[in-house]
């Protein structure tokens, strides 16, 4: 089912179009570039043509052209559907994965703010106590920040066994390599 008519906003869709070529041109291109059966070859054409018929596949399936809501469904166009349905998925998918990632981007860079903020109230805490008195900066931070680990809530902090297995073995080595 056909959701949008597009007589009425042509502009507006050639617009969008071309973002969204540009975006999944953009994506295509560096995932054909990433596989080694394209080694030494250019996969822009093939990029391109990825491109042009994940468009068709959306366009055909987010727009109605003009005039066929009464025309019945011929062979030719159900069966040019079924070839461009798998070019459509995937262009919804990618589309939809980069709009999580950006997303995720938002909300990550929130929950940094609040780091950002510790750290602007540290430096002004420091330069206070800088201008207060004339001590040294390393007498002024204080010895345990506020984000630390705090024992009695989360209890001590165990290393494994094999971590320090690890640690023995490379001194081990080092010991080894000198003599």
């Amino acid at each position: 089912m056909n959701a949008i008519d597009s007589s009425n906003f042509a502009p507006m869709f050639v617009l969008c179009a071309v973002a969204i070529f540009v975006i999944l041109f953009a994506i295509i291109l560096r995932t054909l570039r990433q596989m080694p059966f394209f080694d030494g070859s250019n996969p822009v054409p093939i990029a391109v043509c990825v491109t042009l018929l994940c468009i068709l596949g959306l366009h055909q399936l987010f727009v109605q052209p003009a005039g066929t809501e009464t025309a019945p469904a011929d062979d030719a166009r159900r069966s040019l559907d079924f070839l461009l349905l798998p070019y459509t998925a995937m262009a919804l998918a990618m589309l939809l994965a980069l709009c999580l990632l950006l997303l995720d981007k938002v909300v990550k860079s929130r929950g940094y703010a609040r780091l950002r903020t510790e750290i602007v109230k540290r430096r002004e805490r420091l330069a206070a106590l800088r201008d207060s008195s004339k001590r040294a900066p390393q007498d002024c931070i204080s010895p345990r920040p506020s984000w630390s680990h705090d024992e009695d809530r989360c209890g001590s902090v165990k290393h494994s066994k094999r971590a320090k297995e690890l640690g023995t073995d490379l001194q081990k080595m080092e010991i080894r390599k000198w003599k």
